[in-house]
């Protein structure tokens, strides 16, 4: 269980490094398009995905997969709603 479980945190924590440059991407481009005015729905957004990240982790590392997709795709849908956000 305990070897299971630390296998299943360091590929969450992969996991995390590869969608940061996106979440990073994503954050600062809404940023820059809408000037120095942070408004609710970028903070909404980045707020939401840091707690699916965590969730993430939490549910990765506990073995619940339905938890651990359902918190990815939240993680995913947050800068996507902002980098198309920094379109308009």
């Amino acid at each position: 269980q305990g070897e299971g479980a630390a296998e299943r945190l360091k590929a969450a924590e992969r996991n995390s490094f590869e969608i940061l440059p996106f979440f990073y991407a994503s954050t600062l481009s809404c940023w820059l398009s809408s000037g120095s005015d942070v408004s609710g729905f970028v903070i909404f957004f980045v707020l939401l995905f840091v707690v699916a990240r965590i969730a993430y982790v939490y549910f990765y590392c506990k073995d619940l997969s339905y938890f651990r997709r359902l918190s990815w795709a939240i993680s995913v849908l947050a800068p996507t709603a902002l980098m198309i956000a920094a379109l308009f």
